[in-house]
C-alpha cells in the first residue's frame, strides 16, 4: 500500500564529475551530532548518464549483479579506464587526453 504516496522512480545515473582540489578531507557539523567528512571538488558541467548500460564495462564494479553496492558511500576512487568511459559519456570528451577544458 502506498497510502496516497506514489513510489519514487529510481534515478540510477552518474550525476556529477569533478576534480578533487585538495589533499585533506575536513569535517563539518551538520547538526544532530552528525559530523561528515567533506572534500573540496571542482565540478564539470556534465550531463547525467544511465549507470546500468555501463556496468559491464566498469572495472571498479566487481560484482556486476549487485552493482549498486559499490556506490553506497557516494564518493569513491575508481580506476582510470572506468573514469575515461564515464567522463567521455558525461562530458563528450576525455579530460585526461584533451586539454580543451578548464575547471569551473
Amino acid at each position: 500500500m502506498c497510502f496516497g504516496r506514489q513510489a519514487a522512480e529510481l534515478y540510477q545515473k552518474f550525476t556529477a564529475i569533478g576534480q578533487v582540489m585538495d589533499d585533506t578531507p575536513y569535517q563539518v557539523d551538520a547538526g544532530d551530532n552528525f559530523k561528515p567528512f567533506r572534500r573540496n571538488i571542482s565540478y564539470f558541467d556534465a550531463k547525467h548518464i544511465d549507470i546500468k548500460p555501463l556496468v559491464p564495462l566498469l572495472n571498479f564494479i566487481k560484482n556486476k549483479h549487485s552493482w549498486g553496492y559499490v556506490f553506497r558511500y557516494g564518493f569513491l576512487e575508481i580506476d582510470q579506464e572506468s573514469f575515461e568511459i564515464i567522463a567521455k559519456r558525461m562530458l563528450g570528451f576525455n579530460p585526461l587526453i584533451q586539454n580543451c577544458y578548464s575547471l569551473p
